[in-house]
């Protein structure tokens, strides 16, 4: 029997190994509140550049690393 992969979605996010350590994932409701924009507009900002890719860690938790959002405000 031969498999094949369907990918059905896809994410606009990196996903992270389980091997490679993570600091603390700031995730979405967390983000909104910081920067006080909507869900569609932090997705938004990540496809076209503006923000930081989310990343998925463990395939099911979505956020930004605390670290990379920090290192994003300085930049700004």
């Amino acid at each position: 029997m031969l498999f094949t992969y369907n990918k059905s979605k896809e994410h606009n996010c990196n996903v992270v190994s389980e091997r490679q350590p993570v600091d603390r994932i700031i995730r979405i409701d967390e983000m909104r509140r910081l920067l006080d924009v909507s869900r569609i507009t932090l997705y938004r900002w990540s496809r076209n550049g503006t923000f930081i890719k989310p990343i998925m860690h463990k395939n099911r938790t979505i956020g930004w690393p605390r670290k990379s959002y920090a290192d994003w405000l300085n930049r700004v």
